[in-house]
Parts: structure tokens; sequence; C-alpha cells
């Protein structure tokens, strides 16, 4: 003996295949809504878009590589500097200026890494710019303790 046949469920608001419905009759006459003059509907209002955490993080990225090409132009030129100018003073200077470029160059690098990083899950040019910064951080405050160590020991 075998079951009877049934028909698959029909989504919510379809009806079954073998059923048929009355016809309407509709005038062909459709009614506007109200009309306000001077109003429009302007739709959905969106707040403008925020940069998005892969161009922060693109932009700390490319903060810590000038940060580190900084730092670079600023040991290679040293040599040049101490060959070229006789002055201890003028050398120190120049030393003081090229470390505070790259120190606020490598605070901005960590500091937009870090907001890119919260923005979003997993940003890798965030992490390395945040890495660049802070190696160059480093860097500098072991060179200035090493300095003021050096100096307090004449």
């Amino acid at each position: 003996m075998s079951e009877p046949q049934q028909h698959p469920a029909q989504p919510y608001g379809t009806p079954p295949p073998n059923q048929s419905y009355p016809a309407q009759q509709y005038s062909g006459q459709q009614y506007p809504g109200p009309q306000y003059p001077g109003q429009q509907h302007p739709g959905p209002q969106y707040p403008a878009p925020a940069p998005s955490a892969a161009s922060l993080g693109r932009v700390a990225f490319v903060v810590g590589l000038v940060t580190l090409g900084i730092e670079l132009l600023r040991i290679l030129s040293f040599p040049f500097i101490l060959r070229g100018v006789y002055d201890s003073f003028a050398v120190g200077l120049v030393t003081s200026v090229g470390s505070g470029i790259v120190l606020i160059a490598a605070v901005a690098a960590i500091v937009l890494g870090l907001i890119a990083i919260r923005r979003a899950d997993r940003t890798i040019l965030a992490g390395i710019a945040v890495g660049i910064g802070a190696s160059a951080l480093a860097g500098i405050l072991i060179s200035w303790l090493a300095d003021v160590f050096f100096s307090l020991t004449y």
C-alpha cells in the first residue's frame, strides 16, 4: 500500500497550485497619496563615510617608512657632518634636529597605526607601522639615555 503524494510546502503568501480565486476587478484609477507643498521625501540619510581602516593603515605605513628613511639618512650623514663641520655645537644641533624629526614621525606612525588597528580586525600595514615607529622611538630613547649616561661620567 502506498502513501498518498503530498505537494511540497508553498512559500507564505502564494496560493496552492490547484486553487483558483475569483478575479478582482480594478477600475484602473490610481489614488495618489497626500501631497504637501514644499516637502519632499529625501530618502534615507546616511552619515558621511569615515576613512576606512585600510587607508588609515596605509597612511600609517607610509609615515613609518618616511620615519625609517629619515632615520637612515640621519645615520648615514653623521660621518659626513663630523668631517665637514668642526664645531661640536653644530654637530649636536644637526643630530638633535634630526632626532626630533624622527621622534615626531615615529610617534605619528605609532598613533596612526594604533587607531587603524582599533578600527579593523587585521590590518597588517598598520601593525608594521607601529613596529617601525616603536623601533625608531626605542632607538632614539636608548641613544638619548646613552648620551646622558656618558655625559654624566665626564
